[in-house]
């Protein structure tokens, strides 16, 4: 004896139930879409950051080894001085302890490249051994407009804006399919059974039937849903809402952060070329005997001081733009291939 049966439910009306659950799948699709693109420019912004990072600390490199190569100099003019008895031998020594001090701060320099280096081995998961050249681009442009137009375009590009808006609806779905989860349904069954103890003896029969289902107590259960539904909404709402401020407050601070920039660099640069000054004419009352070699050393210091507030300067204002440009939503991302 078998029996072989096939049943077919085709609902009719699922009292909203159907559609609401569509709704809140979609809209947590959604979610999960914009989810990965935030991630990517999350992602994205630590990578750039780590690449400043290498490049600031490439160029303190620079300032550090001319500042030996300044010094180094330096100590050569006060051995000829020294020779010719126009300088005791105290300016060569403290030249020389300055050249000592100055090699050293230059390894320093390197290694700390090194070090963010292996950080942004890390950040790209590429094994420590792997040689990687980081070069200086284009710097990033700073955003045009005001302040409120600025927050208007990062509420409309930062994706993490659409995760909270697509987990609205994804609850607003849910709260409809919690009030709609006691309703009445209907549907049409349809029944095919086939059943044998012989192939002589073979039964076919089939049966098409309507069903209503009207729910009559539930104890309470669907009050509870949709009390809890729409808590779980308002929550929603209230961190979108959060979060629509806290964007506001991160574009308002990097506007602020790069106007900030900008005079700083301002600054520094005038500091340089006032620090350039000092050394030549320290340089030139030393060469002339009017000036002690201590001063010349004072003035390449404080020349080395003034160009690495420049290069901080410089590369915190672009640190700061490409804040801003990531407030707004702006990743900068290479286009893919074909896109």
């Amino acid at each position: 004896m078998h029996t072989e049966s096939i049943q077919l439910t085709l609902p009719v009306y699922t009292g909203g139930r159907l559609k609401a659950a569509t709704y809140a799948a979609k809209a947590g699709i959604a979610a999960a879409e914009h989810g990965g693109a935030a991630t990517v420019v999350q992602t994205a912004i630590a990578a750039r950051q780590a690449v400043f990072g290498v490049l600031r600390l490439q160029q303190l490199v620079v300032v550090a080894e001319q500042r030996v190569t300044a010094v180094a100099e330096h100590r050569r003019i006060a051995q000829v001085m020294l020779e010719a008895g126009t300088a005791p031998k105290f300016e060569v020594v403290q030249a020389e302890t300055e050249l000592a001090r100055a090699r050293g701060d230059a390894i320093h320099a390197r290694t700390a490249v090194g070090q963010q280096t292996a950080v942004l081995r890390q950040l790209l998961l590429a094994p420590q051994d792997l040689e990687v050249t980081v070069a200086e681009g284009v710097p990033p442009t700073p955003p045009e407009g005001d302040r409120h137009a600025l927050i208007a375009t990062a509420l409309q590009e930062r994706p993490e804006i659409r995760v909270l808006e697509a987990t609205a609806r994804a609850r607003e779905g849910l709260v409809r399919l919690a009030r709609a989860s006691y309703d009445p349904s209907a549907a049409v069954v349809g029944m095919v059974n086939n059943q044998s103890a012989t192939v002589a003896q073979a039964s076919l029969n089939w049966s098409v039937t309507a069903s209503l289902t009207v729910p009559i107590y539930a104890g309470g259960e669907k009050e509870a849903k949709i009390v809890q539904a729409e808590a779980d909404l308002r929550t929603a709402r209230l961190n979108l809402e959060a979060a629509e401020q806290q964007i506001a407050l991160q574009v308002t601070q990097a506007q602020l952060s790069v106007d900030d920039g900008r005079e700083a660099l301002a600054v520094a640069e005038q500091g340089e070329g006032e620090a350039r000054e000092r050394l030549r004419i320290a340089q030139v009352r030393f060469a002339n005997g009017v000036g002690l070699g201590v001063e010349v050393l004072d003035a390449q210091t404080a020349l080395a001081a003034a160009q690495t507030q420049v290069v901080n300067a410089r590369y915190d204002l672009q640190v700061a733009t490409a804040a801003l440009r990531a407030a707004l939503g702006l990743a900068d991302l290479p286009k893919e291939s074909g896109s």
